[in-house]
């Protein structure tokens, strides 16, 4: 049996849904993230997310994904790495701790892993 790009129900049972959630997400206009989870979030005029309300700074480089993020004081909070325009990595300041990420065959985020390979 091959990997098909799904996962049979009942084959992971430690991974079944159990409870309630209901996600509320908020979008504007311009299809842009605005609220989640009881956080907000700010744009500036080119429609790069800048700001979360929890008091997160978002900074970019050229293009539009957040390259630092920092606390309102200016201290480093995650660093992200890139390799051929895609997000590769996060580092968490300052512990230092490293996050990794896979893509899948479209380019989104498939996969998110710690130094040790375990998903988070």
């Amino acid at each position: 049996m091959g990997f098909h790009g799904y996962i049979p129900l009942g084959i992971f049972p430690e991974l079944q849904a159990t409870g309630t959630f209901t996600p509320t997400y908020s979008y504007d206009a311009e299809n842009r993230l605005i609220a989640a989870g009881g956080v907000t979030y700010t744009y500036d005029g080119d429609g790069r997310r800048v700001k979360k309300s929890n008091g997160t700074l978002y900074w970019t480089g050229t293009g539009s994904d957040a390259m630092l993020e920092t606390d309102l004081s200016g201290n480093p909070t995650a660093e992200y790495v890139f390799f051929n325009g895609r997000r590769i990595a996060r580092i968490d300041r300052p512990a230092n701790t490293v996050e990794y990420y896979y893509a899948d065959h479209l380019g989104s985020t498939d996969v998110v892993t710690n130094a040790a390979r375990a998903r988070l």
